[in-house]
């Protein structure tokens, strides 16, 4: 007599290793340093007003672009701008600008967006 055969089991699948985690965590990290990156430029249009200012508020016939902004405080202060915002105080256009100065600190600076003057 013959003794009945077992059918063959699948091949056995190893554990996934380390390495496979260090992937996995970093495709994470990306996914969210991309997010990050995206949020961080976005404002809510509208919103509670915090001492006269309205964050999020069109410019109103803004003479001078963001990046323009920037470039004028960078060649004034010669920092480089980390951070820039368009907000609206008492519905006039600003940009509010922060720069890492050659010292290592942090300063904000304000820029008239009709006119270009730095407060």
């Amino acid at each position: 007599m013959s003794t009945p055969t077992r059918p063959a089991l699948p091949p056995r699948r190893e554990p996934r290793g380390f390495g496979y985690l260090l992937r996995a965590m970093g495709g994470l990290l990306v996914m969210l340093l991309a997010a990050q990156s995206g949020l961080a430029q976005w404002q809510p249009s509208g919103g509670p007003r915090e001492h006269g200012v309205r964050r999020g508020a069109p410019a109103a016939r803004s003479r001078i672009t963001l990046g323009q902004a920037m470039q004028r405080i960078e060649a004034q202060t010669g920092g480089r701008v980390v951070n820039a915002t368009q907000v609206s105080e008492y519905g006039h256009a600003v940009y509010r600008i922060k720069v890492l100065t050659r010292e290592g600190e942090v300063r904000t600076y304000q820029v008239d967006a009709r006119t270009g003057a730095i407060q």
